[in-house]
């Protein structure tokens, strides 16, 4: 009885590269992809040539949908991403407003009170301190401070809104905070991962194919440049290249 294999998917050979074998792209993805396209429109026209000096043919016909699967993973990839710059973002917004509020609050809160030592103490004590958790807390002390012992504030004419305020951004900012040492703590995304295997998977089969080219049509320096990356040859002067995300 003769055993049949079922074709490896293409999930299933990216999921074979070793850690070290990943490479993460140099070229935007979405240039990438428009090269590749139009290599395999190359390719194909040039199959027989390129077979005949040892090609595998297979490799060729491997391109279309190793393409769509990079292009699958570098939407999920991009989702993610996106939303972690958002993230990323809005706290670089909202905790600068929550550091000035805390400014605020500790020049106001050390003159109002100054002659009460008892309150007096516990503002020097919430002074103490710096960091993003430390900002948080001292946000929600003064605001109870403040609600519990208004008489002082208004005689210096503070806006006691801003005890709401600042109560609001204590537990806003901590909940934003969490998903931000989220994101740092989890920076290398599965989705990122596969988005990088899918792209190495890729780019092991263009660049066997664009040597051969290489090697097929060396008397031919257009057809040459066909098998080369546009990319590439526009950035070469370039001393570093910059990493895509």
């Amino acid at each position: 009885m003769t055993e049949t294999s079922t074709p490896k998917t293409i999930e299933e050979k990216v999921a074979e590269l070793l850690k070290d074998q990943i490479t993460h792209p140099t070229i935007p993805v979405d240039i990438f992809l428009i090269e590749v396209e139009n290599l395999f429109n190359y390719a194909t026209k040039d199959k027989d040539l390129l077979v005949a000096n040892g090609l595998d043919a297979s490799l060729i016909d491997e391109l279309p949908p190793a393409i769509a699967f990079l292009q699958d993973k570098q939407s999920q990839w991009m989702h993610i991403f996106n939303g972690r710059s958002i993230t990323l973002e809005e706290w670089a917004n909202e905790s600068k407003d929550g550091y000035n509020l805390q400014r605020e609050l500790q020049h106001v809160f050390k003159f109002a009170y100054r002659k009460d030592a008892k309150i007096l103490a516990q503002v020097n004590r919430i002074a103490e301190g710096d960091g993003h958790a430390d900002m948080l807390q001292d946000l929600s002390d003064y605001a109870v401070i403040g609600k519990a012992n208004p008489e002082p504030l208004n005689l210096v004419k503070f806006d006691l809104t801003k005890l709401d305020k600042a109560d609001d951004y204590s537990h806003s900012l901590r909940t934003l905070l969490g998903k931000v040492n989220g994101i740092r703590k989890n920076s290398d995304k599965v989705e990122k991962e596969m988005r990088d295997r899918a792209f190495t998977y890729l780019k092991n089969i263009v660049d066997e194919i664009r040597d051969f080219g290489k090697y097929t049509f060396w008397e031919d320096e257009a057809k040459m440049k066909l098998y080369a990356s546009a990319y590439h040859r526009k950035n070469r002067d370039k001393q570093e290249e910059t990493p895509a995300v």
